[in-house]
């Protein structure tokens, strides 16, 4: 997700001014799910915040690590632990790492992969929940508004490049 691009909005009956899940999409190339009040290209987006290559069948998941994340990931980095990611439900063909980094605007962010039709992003379109656990610790990400997007996301990411 390093490169720059113009987005392209894709929701369709999203209010203005309403924080919502929103999905953007450039050329049917890449996507963004992200939470947002208005359908135009922003930098106010909230966290986490999703991103996949058409047909890739991966989704990068980015997050903002408040105290709760950082406390979890330094104990990890302590422990020496491998930086994996865990999921609940379990899902056994997705191991997954860890990756930081810093941004002067947000802090501290977080990054992994999950399966686009795997039981993370399932239960995440589903609720609008995603659960995850570093080291010992589990961190619950929740933001229910607008699913309908999630759904849109998933099939992009999912379905094979035209």
């Amino acid at each position: 997700m390093g490169s720059v691009f113009f987005l392209a909005c894709v929701s369709a009956h999203a209010n203005e001014g309403e924080d919502r899940w929103r999905m953007f999409a450039t050329d049917d190339k890449e996507a963004i799910l992200v939470i947002a009040d208005t359908d135009l290209a922003t930098d106010a987006i909230g966290s986490p915040r999703f991103w996949c290559a058409h047909g890739s069948g991966k989704i990068d998941v980015r997050g903002v690590a408040h105290e709760t994340h950082r406390n979890a990931i330094a104990h990890l980095i302590l422990s020496g632990q491998h930086p994996r990611v865990d999921f609940n439900p379990a899902d056994p063909g997705n191991l997954t790492l860890l990756e930081l980094s810093y941004s002067e605007m947000t802090g501290w962010e977080y990054k992994f992969d999950v399966s686009a039709a795997g039981p993370p992003f399932e239960q995440f379109k589903r609720t609008g929940a995603l659960d995850f656990k570093i080291a010992e610790t589990w961190l619950h990400e929740e933001f229910k508004v607008g699913l309908d997007a999630a759904a849109k996301f998933q099939a992009f990411c999912n379905s094979p490049f035209k």
